[in-house]
């Protein structure tokens, strides 16, 4: 049930998990990052054997409209629903790194999934994160 007083009740899911609470421009951003996956993992897919999907600022893996109350899929649900090699997902906080990882479980490509507990900046730095020069890179970086 939805609080009206942005309560603990607006911050779990449908399955019992912490959400990301998120404002109606999700539904566009995410409507451009489907269609930017589909794009990018089906048109690369001859020129690349691996194609890696990075989120450094992954969340819970499922946004609630603050609003409404309408779930939909986060970022990492929705591109480990297209032909990516391999995903990688940075989430800071070890809670929703947690919640996370229960939810990708559940999903067909969760063999393809890594969960990275840590601060994206802090895993560069150290070496941790790191790709083949090759790659090309685009990124989508979400509003606060």
């Amino acid at each position: 049930m939805k609080s009206s007083n942005g309560g603990l009740s607006d911050r779990i899911g449908s399955d019992g998990l912490p959400v990301r609470l998120s404002g109606e421009w999700i539904r566009r951003k995410h409507h451009y990052l489907d269609r930017y996956c589909g794009i990018t993992a089906t048109g690369m897919k001859n020129r690349f054997t691996e194609r890696v999907f990075l989120d450094v600022m992954a969340g819970p893996g499922l946004c609630k409209i603050k609003d409404s109350g309408e779930e939909l899929l986060g970022s990492p649900l929705i591109a480990m629903k297209h032909d990516f090699t391999k995903f990688v997902f940075v989430e800071s906080d070890p809670e929703l790194a947690v919640v996370l990882e229960k939810r990708i479980a559940l999903q067909p490509k969760a063999n393809l999934a890594t969960v990275v507990r840590g601060d994206w900046t802090q895993e560069v730095a150290a070496g941790r994160l790191t790709f083949p020069r090759v790659w090309s890179w685009r990124s989508l970086i979400p509003p606060e």
